[in-house]
């Protein structure tokens, strides 16, 4: 039963767990992200939409797209092109291609949302010009094969720009970091979904995900070059840019 499945203990590792527990946030999951960013998520989403310089007309690919911000923050930074937003928590997706409808004429025909695996994408080899991922890789188990998905949809000279939560340097920040996602962010998710714990993923996501050298070498390690990383609000969020040769 679902009521059931929320009440055990979330578990990153787990697809079916993440699977369930974003298919219970989605209503609230954009209001969340606003709450638990302080506003910054969507400045932040644009500027790693800014690092994949996606040219005018060309093709982008956001693999855990959620309710499709990232993707539209791709649709609006270059003219004329399409992106293709993948994920596989269906809820998501409604509500992404509900938000398709709410945009300005024309987005309907430029942002598409297609349910499937960051493990398996449901694309060709060599079919975008770029591809972002923001705020999803660390609910992925196996990094190295997403990533190499990633690497097989993009062109040859395309971008992955990876958009995560990050540690912040220095002892201060991070203890207040700390307090803001181990207590903060739990009760948030509590207010509005009425369930305690729900939001306790993050800081469990995040003690398993890569430093920003770890993943910038396992970006090196997955075959992408000219690897770079940088962070946003003092290391809250970093970015990490490779390209495909």
């Amino acid at each position: 039963m679902a009521g059931d499945s929320t009440r055990r203990r979330f578990s990153p590792d787990d697809p079916d767990h993440v699977r369930e527990l974003f298919a219970c946030v989605s209503r609230r999951y954009d209001l969340l992200n606003t709450l638990i960013s302080f506003g910054a998520h969507k400045r932040w989403r644009r500027c790693a939409a800014s690092c994949a310089a996606l040219k005018p007309g060309r093709a982008a690919l956001d693999v855990c797209c959620g309710t499709g911000d990232m993707a539209f923050a791709l649709a609006e930074s270059s003219p004329d092109c399409v992106v293709v937003g993948v994920d596989f928590v269906l809820p998501m997706l409604d509500h992404f291609r509900s938000k398709v409808q709410s945009k300005p004429e024309g987005m309907a025909g430029r942002a598409f949302a297609v349910c499937g695996d960051a493990l398996a994408l449901p694309v060709r080899d060599g079919s975008f010009d770029a591809a972002t991922i923001a705020f999803g890789l660390r609910n992925i188990p196996d990094r190295g094969l997403a990533l190499a998905e990633m690497r097989r949809a993009l062109k040859a000279g395309g971008r992955l720009v990876i958009l995560d939560a990050g540690r912040p340097p220095g002892v201060a920040p991070r203890i207040l970091f700390n307090l803001h996602f181990r207590l903060v962010v739990p009760l948030c998710g509590w207010v509005f979904t009425g369930r305690w714990g729900l939001y306790s993923y993050l800081p469990a996501s995040l003690e398993k995900y890569p430093s920003r050298e770890e993943l910038a070498d396992l970006l090196r390690d997955s075959g992408f070059v000219d690897v770079r990383w940088f962070d946003l609000a003092h290391g809250a969020a970093t970015v990490h840019v490779g390209v495909k040769e």
